[in-house]
């Protein structure tokens, strides 16, 4: 089956569509949006100095900085992070490392998800899974504070995005379509 063929209904990019979802989630939330750029700028000064990325180089942990258009750098940057952490790379640095790991738990089914909707494989079926699936993890998460405040603001601004295609009844018969004949 192709995309764009009569066989599977075509569907906007996904990709796309998650990246608004989650830019404006984290423009929607002050506390994230701080946390953000505090660590940014923490990544910038370490890499600014030649004594401590020297540091970081040997301990083989590759920092990564936020940029404002895809919000996966902001993904991958609390991930770098992490590592860096786990590997005991930052020395007298004080890190909100529970606030990451949360953020990241958040943040880590739609990385995946945007990876995955990127095949040549994907069909709106593997979309409205894999977003029906998130949606459901994401409201049953067991956190709270700050960062159950930026799992609401995500849930709503996803469903906002994808409205269409959480309930489109072409969709839907498509999804039942392809399900069945597997």
């Amino acid at each position: 089956m192709i995309k764009g063929t009569s066989e599977i209904v075509r569907f906007q990019c996904a990709c796309h569509k998650m990246n608004i979802a989650v830019r404006t989630s984290i423009a929607n939330h002050q506390p994230f949006l701080e946390l953000i750029r505090s660590l940014n700028n923490q990544i910038a000064s370490i890499k600014k100095s030649i004594r401590l990325s020297h540091n970081f180089t040997l301990l083989k942990c590759r920092l990564r900085l936020e940029n404002a258009t895809r919000w996966s750098s902001t993904y991958m940057m609390l991930e770098s992070i992490k590592k860096a952490f786990d590997r005991n790379a930052f020395k007298d640095v004080t890190l909100p490392i529970k606030e990451i790991e949360i953020y990241l738990q958040i943040l880590k089914p739609a990385y995946i998800l945007s990876l995955n909707w990127q095949k040549e494989t994907c069909t709106i079926s593997d979309l409205l899974i894999g977003l029906t699936k998130y949606l459901y993890d994401l409201e049953r998460l067991n956190i709270d504070g700050e960062a159950s405040k930026f799992a609401f603001i995500l849930i709503e601004c996803i469903k906002s995005k994808f409205e269409y295609e959480l309930n489109s009844q072409i969709y839907k018969v498509q999804y039942l379509f392809i399900n069945h004949v597997k």
